[in-house]
């Protein structure tokens, strides 16, 4: 008898779309395995009939899936433009280096960029290319609670800090906390950009580099500013 994993990679595919279920990816290894590698333009109508036909909605909620990366957004971008062009919204991805409107895209204004892309130890190119898109559309740099400054410090990824600051990143939020990690894990090139940038060191951040032996960084933030109270005083004698 016949079963689902059996039917022709097309047919999977459409069932795939129009479920608009996660899951069905897990229901067989041969499933997931022809899904795993499907094209550019079915991720992003999956998304499409997973958000109701809306564009913009799969752009910004389609965001927290770990496959979402820029070919997919550009996908998302044609159906907006010619959503506004007063047409429906395909069902069949078309290429968007053939749009007459090729320089609208789906703004991103003041939004959050997923936690998850400041925390990856590995990151590969198209998650960076990803945070900049998302930035040149009009992300925040800073939101949640300056959590991209401080998690890109603690995983010492200057180019990413770079990148933030383009955009306005502030370096000194909660209280210099992306100081304090970097300088806590003798990190000299993140503290190094930090101060490059205007940040200034502070006594908290030097208690803490005192009582971790760090007497290079140490000199370090003393150098930038950075006045110990009488705790760190007490044990520097």
């Amino acid at each position: 008898m016949a079963s689902l994993e059996h039917l022709p990679a097309e047919i999977l595919t459409a069932i795939f779309i129009f479920s608009t279920n996660p899951e069905f990816v897990l229901t067989s290894k041969r499933i997931h395995s022809t899904l795993a590698t499907t094209s550019n333009s079915v991720k992003a109508d999956w998304l499409l009939y997973r958000y109701h036909k809306n564009p913009v909605q799969a752009f910004h909620k389609g965001l927290c899936w770990r496959f979402f990366d820029k070919p997919v957004l550009d996908r998302l971008d044609y159906y907006y433009r010619t959503t506004l062009k007063g047409s429906q919204v395909p069902t069949v991805a078309g290429d968007p280096v053939n749009s007459k409107s090729s320089n609208l895209c789906i703004p991103y204004t003041k939004k959050t960029i997923p936690p998850y892309l400041f925390a990856l130890e590995s990151p590969k190119p198209e998650h960076y290319q990803l945070i900049e898109t998302l930035l040149q559309r009009g992300a925040s740099p800073n939101a949640p609670l300056g959590y991209p400054v401080i998690k890109s410090a603690i995983l010492g990824r200057v180019d990413i800090i770079k990148l933030l600051l383009n955009y306005g990143a502030n370096l000194a939020v909660r209280n210099n906390m992306a100081l304090r990690v970097s300088a806590g894990s003798n990190n000299f090139k993140v503290v190094e950009l930090l101060f490059e940038n205007g940040l200034r060191a502070d006594s908290e951040t030097l208690k803490t580099c005192v009582q971790k032996n760090l007497w290079d960084m140490v000199n370090l933030l003393v150098k930038h500013g950075a006045v110990p109270d009488m705790s760190t005083l007490n044990q520097l004698k």
